[in-house]
C-alpha cells in the first residue's frame, strides 16, 4: 500500500470485495464488477476519487492558516 496511490474496489460473483491496482479500463478479459475507486491517504484512510479535488482544496485552505514551516 502506497499513500497517494489509487486503488479500485471490485466485487466477485460470490459478493466478496477486493482491491486492485488495475483500473476498470485496464482489464483485457474477465472484467470484474467495479464498485468504486479510492486514493489512499497518508493517514491510511481512503478518499473516493470523486472527492479528491475537494479534499485537496481543503488542504490548501488549511495550509494558508498555518505558519510556514522552518
Amino acid at each position: 500500500k502506497h499513500p497517494g496511490g489509487v486503488y479500485h474496489l471490485y466485487r466477485r460473483a460470490d459478493g466478496t470485495l477486493w482491491f486492485s491496482l488495475l483500473a476498470p479500463e485496464e482489464w483485457i478479459s474477465q472484467k470484474p464488477e467495479h464498485v468504486a475507486s479510492y486514493r489512499l491517504e497518508a493517514d491510511l484512510s481512503f478518499t473516493p476519487v470523486s472527492e479528491i479535488a475537494e479534499r485537496e482544496a481543503e488542504a490548501v485552505q488549511l495550509a494558508r492558516l498555518l505558519p510556514p514551516a522552518r
